[in-house]
């Protein structure tokens, strides 16, 4: 597990909140806290099909001695954690117990999506799919209000008066970025070179892996995961640029059976659903992954195309 001899010490050392502003860090490490310094991305403005400006949202990630790296999902509030540290002090009394209208709290994993999350994970993993490796999911009995102090989770309660169990999750991941952050890789790395060595080397290959290569790789992975969903006649609850990386799919918690997908989300009764219904759901979702392809193919021809003409401005 890339060199973590005790993964129950680590989950226990890595069971991390974010902190909302520098300062709070420094408090809370002036006070004998512990303070963990995990990897995500920055909030960027023009990200791939313009969706999600933060592409890891709650996950952080943790460097291991191999190739790979520890995801944490964890509890975040991206309504003031994608602003910047200044101005994060003026929304110091809002409650981290905000409601979502999905009868979810928000920036909190629910406990019957890590139990999906699960299930998935051991049948795409038996059924060959490269996917993250999921480790584990504990509860969360407190999260942080703005000045460090844990409030209990314990009477949380969802609109429908259910108990809500937020809990967080930890997976190997083979590698850090996200499609949705392309632009942003392109703006730094024309053709992706760095990028394109490290992930030869977590594929194990003895060159550096093409472009053309890359692409029909990923395209490949797109594919073959939707026949293994259709196969099996499920559908993911939503679908972004956010959801995959070059080499991985992620959030397989969110995967459903089609008859209660459409029954859940567009009020279809179980009785009335037909084949017809099933392939809708289906194409959605395969269309959705053609936009995010379409739009990985326009910002590679776009970015080329600036380069170009910024050389022969020079020439």
């Amino acid at each position: 597990m890339g060199g973590i001899q005790d993964f129950k010490s680590f989950i226990n050392e890595h069971s991390v909140f974010y902190l909302r502003t520098p300062q709070l860090a420094q408090q809370l490490i002036e006070e004998g806290r512990n303070v963990v310094v995990a990897l995500t991305d920055r909030v960027y403005e023009r990200t791939l099909l313009n969706e999600l400006k933060k592409a890891h949202g709650r996950t952080v990630l943790f460097p291991t001695n191999d190739v790979s790296l520890i995801s944490v999902k964890t509890v975040y509030d991206e309504f003031i954690e994608t602003r910047p540290f200044e101005e994060r002090d003026k929304f110091e009394k809002i409650s981290p117990f905000r409601l979502h209208e999905s009868s979810s709290f928000f920036g909190m994993m629910d406990g019957r999506v890590s139990k999906i999350q699960g299930r998935a994970h051991l049948l795409m993993k038996n059924l060959g799919v490269v996917m993250p490796v999921l480790f584990g999911s504990r509860k969360i009995k407190g999260v942080p209000n703005a000045q460090g102090k844990m409030l209990l989770t314990e009477l949380l309660k969802t609109k429908s008066r259910k108990f809500f169990f937020p809990v967080m999750s930890w997976e190997k991941v083979l590698d850090i970025h996200r499609l949705v952050q392309l632009p942003q890789l392109l703006e730094k790395d024309i053709d992706l070179e760095y990028r394109r060595k490290k992930m030869s080397f977590v594929l194990n290959l003895e060159h550096v892996i093409s472009m053309d290569d890359l692409i029909n790789q990923m395209v490949k992975m797109f594919g073959e995961n939707e026949a293994i969903k259709w196969n099996y006649q499920m559908v993911k609850k939503t679908m972004h640029a956010q959801d995959f990386s070059f080499l991985q799919e992620h959030d397989w918690g969110e995967l459903e059976i089609i008859e209660d997908f459409l029954v859940r989300y567009y009020g279809f009764q179980y009785e009335d659903i037909n084949e017809i219904d099933r392939v809708w759901s289906f194409l959605g979702q395969m269309m959705k992954k053609m936009k995010v392809l379409e739009q990985v193919m326009m910002s590679f021809e776009g970015y080329k195309t600036t380069l170009s003409l910024k050389i022969e401005r020079m020439l």
